[in-house]
């Protein structure tokens, strides 16, 4: 069978159209999950970003207590300038935000440019924020209410991984909804937990908002599509802390 050239030139026409729908489609595919890579890889590196400056703001910390025989304070006061407060002997006063004009460190915040939440504790009449001339600390028979405690996410909700922590440091990490302007303080609903997903019926990273001296560590979680915990945290041991003063040779 003849044919002429209009038919050839349809048919080639048609069968061109047909290879660049698919070829398109695959194209999008390709972009669609190289897109997806990418996101994955950046929010990875903005985790490990921010641990990493976690980690430099806790060295930092441990150098201040060695020179100045005492941590900071917290800023836990409008309007939360980066400086550390005159003083921090109420459990209030225990839980703020980073003192990062202080330390001159930390004032950038996370990867997200969200700021970074400072715990310290009141444990043995407030030892780690007072200037010690000796190392004198003694442990309380029982946590208190000021007792910084770093509780295992991930187990019964009466483990903890530290029982007795001098200090802390928490991200609120890609889910913090915090707004660097306005806020009324780090350890309430607008310090980065006003809608936070729930696992089990439970807002996990509840516990990193409100106002006691316990904390949570764990991985990651998320409940459906929501991210229900991504908050990170490092932390110092008391005895831990105490031993940088005996290394600078404040007490034996």
């Amino acid at each position: 069978m003849k044919i002429n050239a209009g038919e050839h030139d349809l048919r080639m026409r048609g069968f061109t159209l047909v290879e660049m729908a698919i070829v398109l489609l695959i194209i999008g595919l390709l972009l669609s999950g190289g897109i997806n890579l990418l996101s994955t890889a950046s929010e990875n590196a903005n985790y490990k970003q921010t641990q990493n400056t976690l980690q430099e703001i806790k060295d930092t910390l441990v150098t201040y207590y060695a020179i100045n025989k005492r941590l900071p304070c917290p800023d836990s006061v409008a309007p939360f300038d980066g400086k550390e407060d005159a003083s921090c002997t109420t459990p209030t006063s225990l839980r703020g935000y980073l003192p990062y004009a202080t330390l001159g460190i930390g004032g950038s915040g996370d990867a997200w440019g969200e700021r970074i939440k400072y715990v310290v504790s009141g444990d043995s009449t407030n030892f780690f924020t007072t200037a010690a001339a000796t190392c004198s600390y003694t442990r309380p028979g029982a946590p208190t209410a000021v007792t910084l405690r770093i509780q295992d996410l991930n187990t019964a909700a009466t483990n903890y991984i530290a029982d007795y922590a001098a200090f802390a440091l928490v991200s609120t990490a890609k889910n913090g909804k915090q707004t660097n302007s306005g806020m009324t303080g780090a350890f309430t609903d607008d310090g980065g937990c006003t809608t936070v997903a729930t696992v089990n019926g439970v807002q996990l990273e509840r516990e990193n908002c409100n106002a006691n001296a316990t904390l949570r560590f764990g991985n990651n979680m998320s409940d459906a599509n929501s991210v229900a915990f991504d908050d990170l945290l490092v932390w110092e041991g008391d005895y831990q802390l105490i031993s940088e003063l005996r290394k600078v040779g404040v007490c034996n």
